[in-house]
C-alpha cells in the first residue's frame, strides 16, 4: 500500500545512581534522611500540581501498547451494527489497543481548555466539521478567519483556516502572525492553538514547488512547537494526514473496497483508459499522483524530525482510496456527502488514538520521574 516512513523518536534515559559511604555519622545520617524525605514530598506535590486535569480525568489506560500508525494503516472498513450504509475503519489486532469508534468522553476529558486549529482544503473542513458534530459542538458566528466552533460543554475551541493551495497555507501562516492563524507572537491569546492538525489537500502541486513550499512550513510549525510547548502541557501534537484521491465513477459502488492494490488499478485505468476522455478534469485533479507527494511529505516530515519536529500522521491515503462509494455525485467523487462522514469520523478516530497514546506516553514519564 505504499513505503512506511518510521517516526523517528527520541528516546529519553532516566539513570538512578546510588552512592554509599562509610564515615557517616548517626547524626548526620538523620540529617540527611529528613533532608531528602522533604525534598521528595516538594518534588512530588510539584509534580502533581503541573500535571494537567486530563491525569485525573476517568479515562483509564489498561493497556500498556497502543496500536502505532503501521498497525492502524493496515484497517480495514467494517459495517457497524444495525447500520446497513455505516462503516467504520476497524483493526484486527489483539496485541495492542484501538478503538474503532470515536469516544467524546475521552477526547473531551482529554483536551478541556484546549485550542485545536485545523488547516487544510475543504476535505480537512470535513474532517473539522465531523469533529465538531461529534462532540456535539456549535459554531461560532464570524466574518473573520479562522472559523470557529466550541465544543465539550463550551470547553474546547475547534479553529479552522482554509488554505485551497499550499503557498496559500505557507502565506497564511508565515504572513503578519498577528493576523494568521497561529499567532506567534501572543501566545497569550485565546485563539493560540495548541494543537494543529494539517494537510495539503487535494490541490496538486509540481513537485518542486510542493517541497519548496513544505520545508517552509514546516519549519513555521516547528517554530509554533516549540513556542507553544513552553507553556502547554499538552506536548502541542502536530498531526499531519496525508491525501486520498477521488475515485471515477464512484456512485457504481455501494461498498467499501478492502484492497488499495485494486483501487489504485481503476484509479490509473479510469484516469488513463478510455474512458479518460469523458472526464478531462482528472488529468487537471492529477488524482493519480497523490500517492508520490504523500510519500514526498512523510520523508520532509522525517528530515523534520529529526530536527526536533514531534508529529503523527493520519493514513488518509489509505482511508479514504478505499471508500469508493462514500462520496456526493457523480460529478462529486471527491468530497463527502453530510449525512455519512465515515471517512472523515474515521480520521478523528485516529486523531483521538493518537492523543490518548501521547497522553499516556506522559503519564508513563510523570511515573517514572515520581
Amino acid at each position: 500500500s505504499g513505503l512506511f516512513v518510521p517516526h523517528p523518536k527520541k528516546d529519553a534515559t532516566y539513570k538512578v545512581t546510588r552512592r554509599t559511604g562509610s564515615n557517616i555519622t548517626p547524626m548526620r545520617s538523620r540529617r540527611i534522611f529528613w533532608t531528602y524525605s522533604l525534598t521528595l514530598v516538594l518534588l512530588l506535590a510539584l509534580l502533581s500540581r503541573s500535571r494537567p486535569k486530563w491525569e485525573s480525568s476517568p479515562i483509564v489506560y489498561n493497556q500498556s501498547k497502543y496500536c502505532g500508525r503501521s498497525d492502524i494503516r493496515r484497517g480495514q472498513w467494517v459495517r457497524e451494527d444495525n447500520l446497513a450504509n455505516s462503516y467504520q475503519w476497524s483493526l484486527d489486532n489483539e496485541k495492542c489497543q484501538y478503538n474503532n469508534f470515536f469516544r467524546r468522553d475521552a477526547f473531551c476529558g482529554l483536551m478541556e481548555n484546549q485550542v485545536i486549529l485545523f488547516i487544510g482544503d475543504s476535505l480537512t473542513k470535513e474532517m473539522w466539521r465531523s469533529l465538531v458534530t461529534l462532540t456535539d459542538g456549535v459554531d461560532v458566528p464570524s466574518n473573520s478567519r479562522p472559523e470557529l466552533a466550541r465544543t465539550c460543554s463550551n470547553k474546547t475551541q475547534l479553529n479552522y483556516w482554509r488554505s485551497n493551495r499550499f503557498d496559500d497555507l505557507q502565506h497564511a501562516i508565515s504572513d503578519r502572525f498577528s493576523l494568521g492563524p497561529i499567532e506567534l507572537r501572543n501566545r497569550s491569546s485565546a485563539d493560540f492553538p495548541t494543537a494543529i492538525v494539517m494537510n495539503t489537500g487535494s490541490w496538486y502541486q509540481s513537485t518542486d514547488v510542493y517541497i519548496s513550499i513544505m520545508v517552509k512550513t514546516l519549519k513555521y510549525v516547528r517554530d509554533w512547537q516549540e513556542i507553544c510547548k513552553k507553556d502547554s502541557l499538552l506536548g502541542c501534537p502536530f498531526v499531519w494526514r496525508t491525501t486520498p484521491p477521488g475515485m471515477l465513477g464512484c456512485m457504481e459502488y455501494n461498498q467499501p473496497m478492502n484492497n488499495i492494490t485494486r483501487a489504485e488499478e481503476l484509479l490509473v485505468a479510469g484516469t488513463s483508459g478510455a474512458a479518460a476522455h469523458l472526464h478531462p478534469h482528472l488529468d487537471k485533479y492529477h488524482w493519480t499522483g497523490f500517492r508520490e507527494q504523500n510519500l514526498i511529505a512523510e520523508e520532509l516530515l522525517t528530515f523534520s524530525g529529526w530536527d526536533g519536529l514531534d508529529y503523527e500522521i493520519i493514513d488518509g491515503y489509505e482511508i479514504g482510496i478505499t471508500r469508493p462509494d462514500n462520496h456526493v455525485s457523480e460529478k462529486d467523487c471527491l468530497h463527502h456527502p453530510n449525512e455519512n462522514l465515515d471517512v472523515p469520523d474515521a480520521y478523528n478516530t485516529v486523531l483521538l488514538h493518537y492523543l490518548l497514546s501521547m497522553a499516556f506516553d506522559r503519564e508513563k514519564m510523570h511515573r517514572s520521574l515520581g
